[in-house]
Parts: C-alpha cells; structure tokens; sequence
C-alpha cells in the first residue's frame, strides 16, 4: 500500500494515460490554432472577414444596415 506498491503502480499508469490523452488534445487544438494563425497572416481575404463577423468593421464608404427577424422597425 507505500510507495511503489502495485496499487500505486497501476494508479499511476491511469494517470499517465489520461495525461498523453490530455496532451494529445491540447497538440490538436493547438495545430487548429495555428492552421488559423497562419491563414490569417497569408490571407487579407480571411483577416477582413474576421473583421466584419467578429468586430462589426465596415469599409469606408459602405453602410450598416441592420434588419430585425421579427419584423419590428
């Protein structure tokens, strides 16, 4: 039941185990991120619309106009 006992051997595989599966994820989302990262940096195209979806931004000379799905004015 000490240290280096089988309990504790096998609790510690359990443990290894869920921390390769958390770092595998975290790898994942982290080559998402930066598949983003560098969509972002390379395309204008991606950047802008980024900017009109996330932030609201308009060119200049374009107008904002906001419709209301329930038909209220």
């Amino acid at each position: 039941m000490g240290n280096g006992s089988i309990v504790q051997v096998i609790s510690l595989k359990k443990e290894v185990k869920l921390q390769q599966e958390k770092v595998l994820k975290l790898k994942e989302r982290n080559q998402t991120l930066e598949a983003e990262v560098q969509d972002l940096k390379h395309r204008l195209e991606a950047l802008e619309e980024r900017a009109r979806t996330d932030l609201g931004m308009i060119r200049q000379k374009e107008s904002f106009y906001q419709f209301s799905a329930n038909g209220d004015a």
